[in-house]
């Protein structure tokens, strides 16, 4: 049966890469989009029978090359072949010589996409639009001159479809704007295609909106002549800037908006600069100004480093938002993420931007003590740096990399005073395997255990807390910047899995005065939350008490190494173990058993001492549905807040976990309660009236070990008055 199947799935899938390609065409990857656009283009067969043959031209060359088949059915390489075709059958005759051309269009435009996609990736960053396209089909319109066989077509292509409903001439004009992004310049195509993007997302639909009145109003004016403005096919070209640039490659956001404002205006005078070389050279230029403008931007902002870049691209404007502003709450350091320095706890003495030292270029650093029960940091009258309960306590390696600088043989301030010459004291910086340094200063003379060139672990000792340097008091200053030179400024970081106040963190930068602890990954946790390659988990789904089917997912790989959980038809559920905290990252795809998954534990920390509770947060369509969901995608592009649904998740017993999901808005709370499980990891989760449990792949008897069994005790906390604690940690 498997066998006889296999043709079938094959065939499926080419018909889905085929009918996605029209998709991307509006940024959007759905195949059931893909389909409306195909019928909206065989409302004028010609056309829609040039696009058909070309893409399936294109296609069937990629698949001759053995084209990765996961890039191919996309229909990312393929859209652009799909436009050059459109644009060859609304300007060509038909016949057989023209369906000849048609084709060869069709392999020429993949050929150029594989290239510019290639080139643009790699050098410039860029995504590669419909630029291939534009080279392509200036390419063969040029080479159609010479042809008289092919009989070229002398209509314009505003006269193709002259449907106008007597509706009002904004109306007409965006619904032929919208309609010639196909090259179908129709009312009756251009509404079919509006009410898709309303369904779709409405925030595409918006920017379209905007982009064309926007567009097309200021160039009435500069024309004197609305009605040419209105009804010119070429203000395609506003639609597609205002939705690139405001909702697909920046996260939609007021910002992002006014962005794809100033660039609609800065099109304005391309659109009719490129029509006016297109009459004399006989080449129309078609999407150009969409694609000097875009990329332009694109180009800029790449280079400024503007944090509105949207990382990871959704389905839809909405996906990438909830999805971009979600990973900056829970992933705040940038990629920069060290373990604190230190055993036990530890107290922030100054942090970013702090009121003593910590400013300018080197805002971004932290200082450390340790403290006593009355908040002092020393014992007696503090007179001589032994008195402070932090000096020669053990520092430790934040981070794995190499050792490229030691300074070590500077003696130990008297309390009060400084080393003004030798602002950093004696110090360590190890270049991290990220691509950053860190610096750790002020240890104590003589006790720096490493050398210059020498590879060191997260954990590791480096030597022993000191005063020396600009430190009036023996404390530990921690920083990370771009070079080796410890006087080239400061850039951002966090810290990761720590404890504050019975609270545990992920990654997070502490507040000054708090108390913060090292968390210790437990193996056995660890090793319960390691999903490999292939693996597949059945969850048994229950929905009211009732059987209703299961839930199938296997551990598959994504092309940037991502692992992520597969269930064919329904999404895709990546994952991954960062800093001893498991992470569900994102999910592909809206079913509603993923998203319960996701939603109830975004993230379980691999620590030891299940008694601490931690927080996180996920976008707001996993845990919302219908106009809630629509209210809160229509707020967060300027309340960034609405997009994110604020979690908090606490053990109530040794393998038992409370999560409370709080939703934007004032929308409501709800709960879930997820059970850990020794061999399968998340072994059930529950969510109102549906239970997801892990189906055992044979009998075994399940014993509840203690939690303390389970779990084996924390790491003594610091005494500051305990001399042996730095002979115990130093023998380690």
């Amino acid at each position: 049966m498997t066998n006889l199947l296999q043709p079938l799935r094959s065939t499926f899938a080419v018909v889905q890469g085929i009918v996605r390609s029209y998709a991307e065409i509006f940024f959007l990857s759905r195949a059931a989009v893909g389909f409306v656009l195909v019928v909206g283009t065989l409302l004028n067969w010609r056309i829609g029978a040039a696009g058909l043959l070309a893409v399936v031209a294109a296609y069937a060359f990629a698949r001759l090359i053995r084209m990765d088949a996961r890039a191919l059915q996309s229909g990312y390489y393929t859209y652009n072949p799909l436009l050059a075709g459109l644009s060859l059958g609304a300007t060509l005759t038909w016949s057989w010589p023209t369906a000849l051309l048609i084709m060869v269009a069709g392999v020429l435009t993949f050929l150029l996409t594989a290239a510019i996609v290639h080139l643009f990736r790699f050098y410039l960053n860029l995504p590669a639009l419909s630029l291939p396209f534009v080279v392509g089909s200036a390419i063969m319109h040029t080479a159609a001159l010479r042809y008289s066989s092919l009989g070229l077509n002398s209509r314009k292509l505003s006269e193709l479809m002259s449907d106008d409903f007597g509706l009002p001439l904004v109306i007409v004009g965006f619904c032929k704007s919208l309609g010639a992004i196909v090259f179908v310049p129709s009312v009756a195509v251009g509404a079919m295609f509006s009410l898709l993007l309303v369904i779709r997302s409405r925030i595409l639909f918006g920017l379209a909106v905007g982009g064309y009145l926007l567009g097309t109003s200021l160039r009435a004016m500069l024309l004197d002549n609305p009605e040419q403005a209105y009804l010119d096919v070429y203000s395609f070209n506003f639609l597609l800037i205002a939705m690139a640039v405001g909702g697909v490659f920046l996260v939609p956001s007021g910002t992002s908006f006014l962005i794809a404002a100033a660039a609609v205006c800065c099109s304005i005078v391309l659109v009719d600069a490129v029509q006016v070389f297109g009459y004399f050279f006989a080449v129309p230029a078609y999407t150009l100004p969409f694609n000097l403008v875009t990329l332009g931007v694109l180009y800029t902002l790449g280079v400024q480093q503007f944090s509105g870049l949207a990382k990871v691209i959704g389905t839809t404007p909405e996906e990438t938002m909830e999805n971009d502003l979600a990973a900056k709450r829970r992933f705040a350091d940038g990629g920069r993420t060290l373990s604190l320095p230190f055993f036990g706890g530890w107290t922030v003495w100054q942090g970013f931007d702090d009121e003593w030292t910590h400013q300018g270029p080197w805002r971004y650093a932290y200082d450390f003590v340790i403290t006593g029960d009355d908040g002092r940091t020393h014992a007696g009258e503090g007179l001589q740096p032994r008195d402070y309960f932090c000096f020669r306590k053990p520092v430790l390696a934040p981070c794995r990399g190499r050792v490229v600088k030691v300074v070590d043989d500077l003696p130990d301030n008297a309390i009060g005073r400084v080393d003004k010459l030798h602002n950093w004291g004696n110090h360590v910086v190890v270049h991290d395997e990220r691509g950053f340094y860190v610096e750790l200063s002020h240890f104590a003379q003589g006790s720096i255990a490493v050398a210059v060139g020498q590879q060191v672990e997260r954990g590791q000792l480096l030597g022993l807390c000191g005063n020396s340097g600009y430190s009036p008091q023996p404390h530990l200053h921690i920083h990370v910047q771009a070079t080796e030179q410890v006087d080239g400024g400061t850039l951002p970081f966090a810290f990761a899995r720590f404890r504050s106040g019975g609270m545990f963190h992920a990654q997070a930068r502490p507040e000054k005065g708090t108390v913060v602890e090292p968390a210790v990954v437990d193996d056995r946790l660890d090793a319960a939350m390691e999903f490999l390659l292939n693996d597949v988990v059945t969850y048994d789904v229950v929905h009211h008490g009732r059987p209703a089917g299961s839930l199938r997912l296997e551990v598959k790989m994504a092309i940037d190494g991502t692992l992520y959980l597969d269930c064919p038809g329904r999404g895709k559920l990546y994952f991954g173990k960062l800093d001893g905290t498991f992470y569900f990252y994102r999910l592909e795809g809206r079913d509603p058993l993923l998203s319960l998954l996701f939603a109830a534990i975004p993230r379980l920390p691999l620590v030891r001492g299940r008694h601490s509770v931690w927080r996180d947060c996920i976008p707001v369509g996993l845990a919302t549905r219908g106009l809630r969901r629509w209210l809160a995608w229509g707020a967060a592009p300027l309340f960034a807040p609405a997009a994110r649904v604020e979690t908090s998740h606490r053990y109530t017993s040794a393998d038992m976990i409370e999560t409370t999901l709080h939703l934007p808005l004032g929308l409501g709370v709800r709960t879930a309660r997820v059970e850990l499980d020794a061999r399968y990891g998340i072994g059930a989760v529950v969510c109102g009236a549906w239970e997801l449990r892990v189906r055992k792949a044979e009998p075994v008897d399940v014993v509840r070990m203690p939690h303390e069994e389970l779990l084996p005790a924390e790491l003594p906390a610091v005494d500051p008055t305990d001399e042996s604690y730095e002979l115990i940690v130093g023998a380690r």
